[in-house]
């Protein structure tokens, strides 16, 4: 038999964006050089607070969507280079002087104050280890820098904190902490401890902060310290009591009060989370933080009663001291409402490479990613697929699934899929072996392998399992490189039913028109009676690589094709069909290599279709909130009800606080549907993000939960371990930002992003500080979220700009 073609998305090579689209349409080109990007700042939109605007050098775009370890890894600033200083919260639109230049951290100087014994919430690090000593030294508190405090921003700023993996910055002033989130400066939380007896004690002027490390803390009235550390899991916020605080009345509960300025707290009602607070966007209403976790123990470790309340958007820690031996302990936890997972191996030698995060799946409270490279002992590169689940609204790892005849090279997890307590994994052979796809079935908490999915005669030639779709008892499962008549590489389609626990094929599907290597299934997406499949390789009336994607029905136990679906705008190397998804008579397809008019190659689109009867129709067009080449938005698309989740693995996002590009990280952009209309809801970045992330690789949506993969984010020492992103939408903060600006030709030129119809007036101020003035008339965002702000008469010396909602 002779070889198949090589398939446009092995396990085991470069993804290359096509030549149509690398180049301009230009088939006869096979590479682009990378090309310069306009200057863009790393500008967050203020809502009642104020935003920092520099001036940055220019971004490069790369040529491809790295897949797999052939390609060689190029090294990330971020993994070498210091830490940056916090950017400060709130930030000022500046107009007349660039950025300062940034040097290395300076640490904190303060000697090291005695902090309470700790219960660690995680296994104590007992390896010292340079990883170690890294994330040690990228969780310390530093003193501002010469830059920071000439800042009036800075005014007061003792000590700066910042933490990466949940994107939180702190900010410690005389009594208080300021947090803030990177890349969302429409809000700012200032933690304040108040006395029960007002002011502290013969106290005239709030308490400096010490500072040692990653630990802060004050010295309150009489008895009471309170104390911060910047863990990797959140900013640790407690109190180390000596003595029942001055003020408090005898008997029964005591009362520590934190106040909130910025954020409002209110009780968390997530099922399982009732003993948490939340603390609320102010514009929106949403939940942008936890505080939540509470532990409260005397000086005998014996656990007190203790609960959580929010008075007036404020926090009282309410604690029952009855038969308490002190000193007190007091420990509850700040955390971000975005949660990021790793595989267990990461941090370990087992954690190089692995891609943890090339595929994603969800169902419910259950969440599936796969690894396809990593490797179990003995083997290299078999492959496996983790299992997290969330209990008390935390996602905790489940179970490691690999194929029990694995062997090296498998790449087992290459595809996912997940239903209710049903896994179906892909798996891609390099060099041998039989491609097939495997379910496993959960009982209780363990699970097990069911069946192994294959056609008869199958070889890894042929790619079955390239793609994999399940819905309940059906599973569908592609071979995009199977030889059909219509000649080698076509590609065909499977569709397998269970009954008790035995699993059998029930159709094949292959497309209406047919041809040789345009590898038929490159992706698969499964609605009760009803698949979709992608074609985008399919050569059209609009050109080569247009691409296509094919919908299939069952009546009975028989499938018919019913549509064949394509972009109106098609053209060649659009390949429409990357991404596909489906949910009830609504599906989502991706189109990567798309241009957005006028002139933007390769920014890619999503198409929404709907079924009325049996006729499929045009619904929307979704694209990415900024347009750059390249980006190829629409690789990965997903589709629960009326919402959408599109990613965009190789989107170049705004540049760091410190001029440098963060190049392409990867972003993944939320839409919603109501009354047939679709509406940008949130633009979702990483918060640790770092250039070739790849985040918006593979995602996955289960109600309001969403699911992102970065299979090229490295964790601790590890390179390219990957990581996935776990989010609760109805929680995620409104993605309002300021992108870029400009001095053209005297006119200072903002621009931005925000929800749709809403309404902001611009600001502007000499010093920064105050006298601010509305300038122009007011801002109403359009239909796509971008706006537009000119100021044609800047004053000739430095000024500043806010932009306020209405």
């Amino acid at each position: 038999m002779p070889l198949p073609p090589t398939p446009s998305k092995p396990p085991f090579a470069p993804i290359t964006a096509p030549s149509e689209y690398r180049a301009g349409k230009n088939a006869n080109a096979s590479a682009r050089p990378p090309s310069p990007k306009s200057c863009k700042g790393n500008i967050l939109v203020v809502l009642g607070v104020v935003v920092l605007l520099g001036f940055f050098g220019e971004a490069h775009k790369t040529d491809f969507l790295r897949h797999g370890p052939s390609r060689a890894i190029p090294a990330k600033l971020q993994s070498v280079a210091v830490e940056p200083p916090a950017s400060g919260e709130p930030a000022i639109v500046a107009h007349g002087l660039p950025n300062s230049p940034v040097g290395t951290s300076t640490p904190a100087t303060a000697p090291p104050s005695p902090m309470d014994p700790r219960t660690p919430r995680t296994v104590a690090e007992t390896d010292p280890s340079l990883s170690e000593a890294f994330n040690k030294a990228r969780l310390a508190l530093r003193s501002p820098g010469p830059a920071e405090k000439g800042d009036p921003l800075y005014a007061g700023v003792q000590y700066l904190g910042s933490n990466p993996g949940q994107r939180l910055r702190a900010q410690f002033r005389a009594g208080s902490v300021q947090l803030g989130q990177e890349g969302d400066a429409s809000w700012q939380a200032t933690f304040r401890y108040r006395p029960s007896g007002g002011a502290p004690n013969g106290q005239k002027a709030a308490p400096l902060p010490e500072a040692g490390g990653a630990q802060a803390a004050f010295q309150h009235e009489t008895g009471v310290r309170e104390w911060y550390i910047n863990r990797a899991e959140g900013w640790e916020h407690g109190f180390h009591l000596a003595q029942r605080p001055l003020g408090t009345p005898g008997g029964g509960e005591f009362r520590l009060q934190v106040e909130v300025e910025g954020l409002k707290a209110r009780p968390d009602r997530t099922p399982g989370r009732e003993a948490g607070l939340e603390l609320v966007h102010p514009a929106s209403g949403k939940p942008v933080l936890r505080y939540d976790g509470l532990k409260v123990w005397d000086a005998l470790g014996k656990p007190l009663p203790a609960r959580l309340e929010a008075p007036g958007g404020s926090i009282s820690i309410l604690i029952a001291d009855a038969g308490a031996v002190y000193p007190l302990t007091v420990d509850p936890l700040i955390t971000s409402t975005a949660e990021k997972v790793v595989s267990p191996r990461a941090p370990g030698p087992g954690g190089y490479s692995n891609f943890f995060g090339h595929a994603v799946a969800l169902s419910g409270d259950t969440a599936l990613i796969g690894a396809y490279l990593d490797s179990s002992p003995g083997m290299i590169y078999d492959g496996a697929v983790y299992v997290f689940v969330r209990e008390a609204g935390e996602w905790i790892f489940q179970q490691r699934l690999a194929a029990p005849d694995g062997t090296d090279k498998d790449h087992f997890g290459i595809t996912v899929a997940l239903s209710g307590n049903t896994a179906l994994v892909g798996m891609q052979p390099d060099g041998g072996g039989e491609s097939s796809a495997r379910v496993f079935v959960r009982d209780g908490t363990t699970w097990t392998l069911q069946a192994k999915l294959q056609t008869p005669g199958s070889t890894y030639f042929e790619y079955f399992g390239f793609a994999v779709a399940l819905d309940g008892d059906t599973a569908a499962v592609t071979a995009i490189a199977e030889n059909t008549p219509a000649g080698d590489g076509s590609g065909a389609a499977y569709v397998f039913v269970r009954t008790g626990t035995s699993w059998a094929e029930q159709a094949r599907l292959v497309p209406d028109s047919p041809a040789a290597r345009q590898n038929f299934g490159n992706s698969v997406s499964l609605s009760g009676d009803t698949v979709l499949i992608g074609h985008k390789n399919d050569e059209t009336g609009a050109g080569q690589g247009a691409g296509s994607a094919y919908v299939f029905v069952r009546t009975g136990a028989a499938w018919t094709q019913q549509a064949k679906l394509q972009a109106p705008d098609g053209y060649i190397g659009d390949n429409f069909g990357e991404g596909v998804a489906l949910s009830g008579h609504t599906a989502l397809v991706g189109a990567p290599g798309a241009d957005v008019l006028p002139s933007t190659n390769g920014a890619g689109k999503a198409y929404v279709f709907i079924r009325t009867g049996a006729t499929w129709s045009l619904q929307a067009e979704l694209t990415a909130a900024t347009r750059g080449e390249l980006d190829i938005f629409g690789y990965a698309v997903a589709l629960d009800g009326d919402t959408a989740a599109v990613g965009a693995p190789l989107k170049d996002t705004e540049e760091a606080a410190n001029g440098f590009p963060k190049g392409e990280r990867g972003v993944v952009r939320v839409f919603s549907r109501s009354g047939g209309v679709w509406r940008p809801e949130q633009t979702i970045e990483a918060a640790d993000g770092e250039k070739d992330d790849q985040f918006g690789v593979s995602v996955a949506l289960s109600g309001t939960t969403l699911i992102v993969g970065a299979d090229f984010d490295d964790y601790a020492t590890n390179v390219n371990a990957g990581s996935a992103w776990l989010y609760n939408l109805s929680s995620v903060p409104p993605g309002d930002t300021l992108r870029s600006v400009q001095m053209l030709q005297g006119t200072v030129v903002i621009r931005g992003l925000a929800t749709p119809g809403s309404t902001f007036l611009m600001q502007r101020s000499s010093t920064g500080a105050g006298g601010w003035q509305q300038i122009g008339e007011d801002i109403v965002v359009p239909e796509d979220g971008h706006f537009l702000f000119r100021d044609p008469a800047p004053p000739e010396t430095r000024g500043f700009y806010r932009l306020a909602r209405r």
